[in-house]
């Protein structure tokens, strides 16, 4: 900054001598010497001089910049969405329910028919030829249905007008293996298999 003033002055000296000397003289006056840098001024302006340099020197504190604040915006974290369980149904068979309601009299039936073996196998709380079984089980509160199962009652159409029936020993898959009396002869025991969806079956006495 004093560099800068002693140029100033010696531009004064040089161009207009005159009110150079009466500033030296009257140096210790303040406001001269402010006049005296006044006057100068735009002569020193019109040379060359870098501006921006002597922006930087004469800088207000108001144009001095402050240094940029980095906003770092804060965002709520997403809420941990919860696996989905898959459930999984199980299904069950509901196994055959024998109704209680039967009557006390338990039938006979004459040797040699399938009616008889089936009587000597299970207890017969009804009567009539085995076409007519799967009515007349219901009707003594039996439960029948058309799924084969191990201990049931197969009534079918064979042996004509009079149908016929056999008991479920074993069932696998569509095969469903019976015993019976008078298929292969009268009063023979036999056994044989079918497929649960033979056409001559009726139903199944549980």
């Amino acid at each position: 900054m004093g560099a800068f003033v002693a140029l100033i002055l010696i531009g004064v000296a040089a161009i207009v001598p005159v009110k150079a000397k009466a500033a030296d003289r009257s140096w210790g006056n303040v406001d001269a010497a402010q006049k005296a840098i006044e006057t100068v001024a735009p002569l020193v302006m019109d040379e060359e001089v870098d501006s921006s340099a002597a922006s930087l020197i004469f800088a207000s504190d108001e144009f001095i910049q402050k240094p940029l604040v980095v906003e770092t915006k804060i965002t709520k974290e997403e809420t941990a969405k919860k696996p989905v369980v898959k459930q999984t149904i199980k299904r069950t068979v509901q196994p055959v329910i024998v109704s209680q309601s039967i009557s006390p009299s338990i039938h006979a039936f004459p040797y040699g028919y399938c009616t008889y073996y089936v009587s000597q196998r299970r207890p017969i709380y009804w009567s009539g030829n085995a076409i007519a079984w799967l009515a007349n089980a219901r009707a003594a509160g039996f439960a029948t249905g058309d799924m084969p199962q191990v201990g049931a009652i197969m009534v079918t159409t064979e042996g004509g007008w009079t149908g016929h029936v056999a008991m479920v020993d074993a069932v696998n898959g569509d095969q469903v293996t019976i015993s019976e009396m008078n298929y292969r002869g009268w009063g023979v025991i036999s056994s044989r298999t079918v497929l649960a969806s033979y056409s001559a079956i009726r139903g199944y006495i549980y």
